[in-house]
């Protein structure tokens, strides 16, 4: 039987689609992948507020690539199943040309690579270290920060990875929307990460970069179809909701608190009611006028007597004209050791109290009101009134080398000699202290020099078994810094900043070493740019923050941070790595030398900064290699879970047609349809598609016959209708005939595209 005898011929013409539209149709591919492009960069470029741009331009480079491959191998009418994977090894040498970059101007290791572009096992051998590095600065770090090396490499190769995802879901596998939700994944990070407003600029790119994904999508689909001008009124009324409704949204925030009163700080580390006070109210305001921005110190406590901290006292300098007073000169830095130069102002907004936040250590401060004066021990400054205050500090801060930081001692016989107080060692008698020595040394066991014991102690906190948590327990003394509540604290590994530094600020003592705690607030969040370009950054009364530092002969006092998920952890880069030439002071192009919540400009930290071990030790590299093999098995899980679904739902469907489930046949046709490519609009009955069929793709009649007249008689016929026999058979030729290349077959069968796009289909049988 064939079509023609199950009814007359079909005298109207058959909506098929000849040679030369298919051709057109070919070519509106460019339009599609061009939109899905901007798309990609429309998701990307919010990033840049969380993570400053430098990576950026390297980013953008490495999807043009990977834009550019598929469209010339489009435009050179390669089978369609060749695309992705050409697109996939341009997305790797992208990726290690962006290594190689980064090798050449000597912020990563190497070149690795043949050509600069192809990677050797010795590339593929450093990228867990790498992986580790950038993961280890996102996770200590807090936005906005500046990337290292190993960051931009990240970001490049994510960039890069999400214009090829976004490329082949909507040109190869023609699923739209699957392209659109996978952008709109990345572009709400940084807003769900930092609390930072969407920018309505941002809103208006993504939307009409989404819509001019479709409509060009629908024009490819059915040309005959689509009409501009109500395409561009969808779009238009789309853009006018976003101006309108989206500024009316509330603004997403990193805290659930709202507006609050002018807030105080207790300076004697009683900081849990601050940290939990239901409001949180703006407490400053700050332009960076040089640098990067920095902690904002407050008090400095040097004295504890085993129930608490208490705030320094002492000599101080009056500030009447500025610090340092006229014609003398700041405190001098160590010699031999780098600064890097840190310039404020600042603009005090709900804060009150006799302490004004300054960047440390100071070295100038200009503008401020009557009453100040300057510890001349720490810096700190204190005796006036901050409301209203507003002024402008400079600060430099030490970068040692790594190399000087270990030659350092902290273990100084006579603290006095070296100009500090007696009370940063000072440690009352107490169990408690014997106890906590012993977790110290345990920590340290194995560390060499008094710089690496610190690194360990720091790295102990941040390393994961310990948890950042303002709802710690309460009861018993635990919300104070006291002996008990450090025992506790370190029972629990569970609580707030106060409980860190006090306790790492006693286990350094303990160790020692000179060790005190800083009360002060983090960088805050930028928030845009004044109309000189300089970053403006709110401080808020959530982001008061205690952190201590440790005393190291030659070089100072030296901050660390051991509260995970704040800051970034402090460390030095070795002499190799930083700056060479006639400007010693300039940035560092690596680590840190006060925790800061972005690291020095230029390079992320090499992963032994954080752990304190030589790279490539023996049991992080076997964690990182492992956590890279299960991310390597995780991707190819991922990506295999299609193909292992439609397989599934394919023997299942086949099994009922072989029986002769006429609706279970007509579903895997549509669906085997679906998969190689073929159109199936919602209009055509199944004579009109199977005539269709015959005439465009070459089905034969004794393909199509069995299958149309099956689901005839099931949808019209009675319903006690015998079975139509074995419908498998026509339905394993359709798949061989409709796909008849093996690119063909195999894109189907690893991408099958009637998961994510649904067929569409009319008559009898409808969607059912």
């Amino acid at each position: 039987m064939t079509i023609d005898e199950l009814a007359p011929p079909v005298t109207a013409p058959v909506p098929s689609r000849p040679a030369a539209a298919a051709a057109r149709g070919r070519d509106r591919t460019l339009g599609v992948s061009l939109a899905a492009l901007l798309l990609t960069f429309a998701a990307v470029v919010p990033l840049t507020r969380a993570i400053s741009p430098a990576w950026l331009s390297l980013a953008i480079v490495c999807m043009v690539i990977v834009w550019l491959t598929g469209a010339v191998l489009r435009a050179a009418r390669v089978p369609a199943a060749v695309v992705p994977l050409a697109q996939l090894i341009a997305w790797v040498a992208a990726t290690t040309g962006c290594h190689t970059i980064l090798a050449l101007v000597g912020q990563l290791p190497g070149p690795y690579a043949w050509a600069g572009i192809v990677p050797t096992p010795r590339l593929l051998d450093a990228l867990p270290g790498l992986a580790t590095a950038a993961a280890t600065e996102i996770v200590e770090s807090a936005a906005p920060f500046p990337p290292g090396p190993a960051l931009v490499l990240v970001l490049v190769a994510a960039a890069g990875l999400l214009a090829t995802v976004s490329d082949v879901l909507a040109v190869t596998l023609r699923a739209p929307l699957a392209a659109i939700v996978v952008a709109l994944a990345a572009w709400v990070v940084p807003p769900a990460v930092t609390g930072m407003a969407v920018q309505l600029p941002s809103i208006i790119v993504v939307v009409a970069a989404a819509l001019l994904l479709l409509a060009l999508d629908r024009r490819r689909r059915a040309p005959e179809e689509f009409r501009a001008i109500p395409a561009a009124a969808v779009a238009a009324v789309a853009l006018v909701v976003a101006l309108v409704v989206a500024p009316a949204l509330p603004e997403p925030s990193a805290s659930l608190r709202g507006p609050g009163p002018p807030t105080s700080i207790d300076a004697t580390l009683n900081l849990g009611d601050d940290l939990r006070r239901s409001g949180d109210a703006e407490v400053l305001r700050y332009t960076v006028t040089a640098g990067e921005p920095p902690y904002l110190r407050v008090a400095t406590l040097s004295s504890f007597d085993g129930g608490r901290w208490h705030p320094d006292l002492g000599m101080t300098v009056p500030l009447d004209g500025g610090y340092p007073p006229e014609g003398e000169a700041p405190r001098a830095v160590p010699e031999g050791v780098a600064t890097t130069e840190v310039s404020v102002q600042v603009q005090v907004m709900n804060l009150e109290g006799g302490y004004l936040p300054v960047p440390a250590p100071l070295s100038a401060l200009r503008g401020t009101g009557d009453g100040w004066e300057v510890l001349s021990e720490n810096l700190t400054v204190i005796g006036g009134e901050v409301s209203g205050e507003s002024y402008t500090a400079t600060a430099l801060v030490p970068r040692p080398t790594r190399e000087q930081a270990r030659a350092a001692t902290a273990r100084i016989a006579s603290p006095s000699a070296e100009g500090i107080d007696n009370t940063t060692v000072a440690l009352p008698g107490s169990p408690a202290i014997r106890a906590i020595r012993e977790t110290a040394e345990e920590v340290t066991a194995g560390a060499e020099t008094d710089y690496d014991r610190l690194i360990a102690l720091q790295s102990w906190f941040r390393g994961g078994a310990f948890r950042y948590s303002l709802d710690a327990p309460v009861a018993d003394g635990f919300d104070g810094t006291g002996l008990e509540a450090m025992l506790q604290f370190l029972e629990v590994r569970s609580g707030y900043c106060v409980h860190y530094a006090s306790t790492f600020a006693v286990m350094a003592r303990a160790l020692g070493m000179p060790a005190r705690v800083v009360v002060g607030y983090l960088p805050g969040t930028h928030d845009g740019d004044d109309d000189e370009g300089r970053s403006v950054y709110s401080v808020r009364a959530s982001q008061l923050h205690a952190w201590p530092e440790v005393y190291l002969s030659g070089i100072g006092w030296v901050p660390f941070e051991p509260t995970p998920s704040l800051g970034i952890a402090t460390a030095f880069l070795p002499a190799a790595l930083t700056p060479q030439g006639d400007d010693p002071n300039g940035p560092l192009p690596d680590a840190s030398a006060t925790p800061s919540a972005a690291p020095a400009p230029g390079a992320s930290r090499p992963a032994e900064d954080v752990t304190g071990a030589p790279a490539g030790s023996g049991r992080d590299d076997d964690v990182a290699r492992l956590i890279a093999l299960g991310a390597a098995a995780g991707v190819i899980a991922l990506a295999a879970a299609p193909g292992i679904v439609r397989h599934a739902i394919r023997r299942t469907r086949m099994r009922r047609a072989a029986r002769g489930d006429a609706r279970a046949a007509w579903r895997e046709l549509r669906a085997t349809l679906v998969d190689a490519g073929i159109e199936t609009p919602p209009h055509e009955s199944p004579r009109v598609l199977a005539a269709r069929l015959r005439g465009t793709y070459g089905v034969p009649d004794a393909t199509l016959a069995p299958l149309v007249a099956a689901i005839e008689a099931r949808s019209y016929g009675p319903d006690d209708a015998a079975g139509a026999g074995d419908l498998a058979v026509p339905l394993r030729r359709l798949r061989v005939q409709v796909a008849a290349s093996r690119a063909r077959r195999a894109a189907a069968l690893i991408a099958p595209r009637s998961l994510l796009t649904p067929p569409r289909f009319g008559g009898p049988d409808g969607d059912g």
